[in-house]
């Protein structure tokens, strides 16, 4: 991870004052060699992906093809989330707006019916490209698309936090959007989890750096 995205990172999610901090859930880094089918976690869960489809490694990013290209990832069911607060984050780099042949480009996606994601949704007609993501609690639910137009091919970091009582979204380091919500607690039940896709459509074409997932 570069270091002024690892410290952009690192700001969003500092800790308010009493809570214990921050543990990864996994840790994607999309550094794994070009002839490699897996994509490592370096976090303590060991939850490695499997490549499928369009997908192209360079040993130190993802291509993703926008038609068949997906990672899954199996064992995320065996990590209990409960009520602490979750962090989806990514860093990614794409051209084109999602066209109506694929609908939205999902980048992490836990299912069922995608129980926490972040997304990049079409806009205005289908001429820009924001960050949006969903959590879906033992409570209540809540989504928020916000931010700037994503479909520059420039490199963005896109940040979605869970909290007690919030639910913020973070875009390049600066707050974009944000609901007060009780969301309560977060369950992934089913496997697999998705990078770059959902089951069997939103694929995401364009590249990613890295993915993550943090807890407290």
């Amino acid at each position: 991870m570069h270091a002024p995205i690892a410290l952009a990172l690192s700001a969003a999610l500092s800790p308010a004052a009493g809570d214990a901090g921050s543990t990864t859930f996994a840790d994607w880094e999309m550094n794994d060699p070009p002839s490699s089918s897996t994509v490592s976690d370096s976090g303590p869960n060991h939850l490695d992906g499997t490549i499928k489809g369009g997908v192209t490694p360079d040993g130190s990013t993802l291509t993703f093809d926008g038609k068949s290209g997906q990672v899954t990832v199996k064992g995320a069911t065996k990590v209990p989330i409960g009520s602490k607060p979750v962090t989806v984050s990514a860093r990614l780099k794409f051209a084109d707006v999602p066209g109506t042949d694929v609908g939205d480009y999902d980048i992490v996606r836990a299912t069922p019916g995608g129980t926490f994601r972040l997304e990049v949704v079409a806009r205005k007609n289908r001429t820009m490209a924001q960050a949006l993501f969903f959590f879906n609690g033992s409570s209540a639910k809540a989504s928020l698309v916000a931010g700037p137009d994503l479909a520059d091919n420039a490199w963005h970091t896109l940040v979605c936090r869970k909290t007690d009582n919030a639910v913020t979204l973070t875009v390049d380091g600066n707050q974009v959007g944000s609901t007060s919500v009780k969301i309560g607690n977060i369950t992934v039940s089913k496997e697999p989890l998705y990078i770059g896709s959902k089951p069997g459509g939103d694929w995401f074409k364009g590249q990613l750096d890295w993915a993550r997932i943090d807890l407290g």
